[in-house]
């Protein structure tokens, strides 16, 4: 009995764990306006992903993944600039895998030496 009382504090512990984690999305990007203080982008938000100091300003970045099945097809990177404890910019960066990441089953099967198609 003991064991399926722990067993059950564990398993609510990791599903608890996960509930309320925000990920931005586009629409969540949008929604934030300039002039937004810093605390209320983190409550719409969440934790940003990094913090960098630029200056006199902070700047908040957010990572936003594209997947398919385990590969990413593309990364969206959201920039918000904080000063005086508002949201002065934004911008977003998009950030594409180069093509040979995608497959790389034919760069580990094809040869890249120009004379192994020759016969002796």
């Amino acid at each position: 009995m003991e064991r399926k009382v722990r067993v059950l504090f564990v398993f609510l512990a990791f599903f608890l764990g996960s509930c309320g984690h925000r990920v931005m999305t586009s629409d969540c990007f949008y929604a934030i306006s300039t002039g937004t203080s810093k605390d209320e982008l983190v409550k719409t938000a969440g934790k940003p992903y990094s913090i960098h100091r630029k200056c006199d300003c902070l700047e908040y970045e957010y990572i936003e993944r594209i997947t398919n099945g385990n590969r990413t097809i593309q990364e969206k990177h959201y920039f918000f600039i904080i000063k005086n404890d508002q949201v002065i910019s934004r911008r977003v960066e998009y950030i594409n895998p180069p093509p040979y990441s995608i497959n790389s089953y034919d760069l580990q099967t094809t040869s890249t030496d120009p004379n192994s198609n020759q016969i002796d």
